[in-house]
């Protein structure tokens, strides 16, 4: 991550600048009631904070501004309900496709190989 490299060179305001757009790009997804989404949401986080902060941190190169910000975002993550968030998301299109396979009364494997998801 270039954050990376930009702490190594000392540029501490162009690495937090990237921090902060990773930790957007994450907030981006936020809410989405899909599992795929949650799981980018957790990977983009994940990489922003176990290589650019936490270098930054161990290094002692972020400001006490910085890392209130970092705090303040950081503090507004709930990753335990946004979890399930996108279960309860997934299980109704999961329901929702049931129920339109019973409907057209076939079977949903074969119906789903050959036609497209929505029956129009």
């Amino acid at each position: 991550m270039r954050a990376s490299a930009e702490l190594a060179l000392g540029r501490t305001d162009e690495a937090w600048a990237d921090v902060k757009t990773a930790l957007t790009i994450a907030d981006s997804v936020k809410g989405e009631p899909f599992l795929i989404s949650e799981l980018v949401r957790i990977a983009v986080l994940q990489a922003t904070l176990t290589r650019p902060v936490w270098e930054g941190l161990a290094a002692h190169q972020w400001s006490d501004a910085q890392l209130a910000e970092l705090e303040q975002r950081l503090g507004g993550i709930n990753m335990l309900e946004e979890y399930g968030h996108s279960i309860r998301g997934e299980r109704g299109w999961k329901t929702t496709a049931w129920i339109i396979c019973a409907r057209i009364g076939k079977s949903c494997l074969i119906w789903t190989k050959t036609r497209p998801p929505f029956p129009g």
